[in-house]
């Protein structure tokens, strides 16, 4: 019998076999370890992205009319168990900005969204006759907080064929239960004020 020097002991076969295994198993963990870093990121810039086009995107035909319907109004000012009782019941208006934001914001910060940004774009853009729409958005996770993203978006406005862009930046913060704690425009560059415009 002949010693064929041409093919490698079967222990080295063995060898190469368990080393290949491993480096593949070691592949496949630390990807999915990255993965799963990258998922919640991803589905927070997610998050902030629907916000961001939600709110600069309009105006929102069924918010406008939710809005000026006298069904939405709050009485201020009067004391009676009637109007008690109405104050614990949500408006059309409330249940359709419940649905489309609420899910994105705690408690404690859903409610100074809708006032600060939710509706007054909207609002604006239709009482001037304004489009509004959104571009492009860069969202990044600030390097110094963990929780933290930094976002600017493109945002066009005009009426008709007529259009501008801004930059609008800003941040918000994931600190509480997965969901966003603090949403803040830091500058929108006079775009509020511009939809203010006749």
């Amino acid at each position: 019998m002949k010693n064929n020097s041409n093919y490698p002991p079967k222990e080295s076969h063995y060898i190469l076999r368990t080393l290949a295994l491993i480096v593949i198993f070691l592949l496949l963990t630390g990807c999915s370890f990255f993965d799963s870093e990258n998922s919640s990121t991803s589905k927070e810039s997610t998050e902030i992205q629907n916000v961001i086009e939600e709110t600069f995107s309009g105006p929102d035909m069924e918010l406008i009319e939710l809005f000026d319907s006298s069904e939405n109004l709050t009485i201020i000012g009067e004391e009676n168990e009637e109007v008690a009782e109405l104050e614990n019941v949500p408006t059309k208006l409330d249940v359709y900005l419940e649905e489309k934001y609420k899910d994105y914001f705690s408690e404690s910060v859903y409610d100074d969204f809708v006032v600060r940004y939710g509706i007054s774009y909207h609002v604006k853009a239709y009482s001037n006759g304004y489009h509004v729409e959104v571009d492009e958005i860069d969202i990044k996770p600030n390097e110094n907080s963990e929780g933290l993203y930094n976002f600017t978006a493109d945002v066009s406005y005009g009426r008709e064929q007529d259009m501008d862009t801004v930059e609008v930046s800003g941040r918000a913060d994931y600190y509480e239960k997965e969901k966003i704690g603090n949403f803040e425009i830091v500058n929108d560059n006079g775009l509020l004020n511009k939809l203010n415009e006749n």
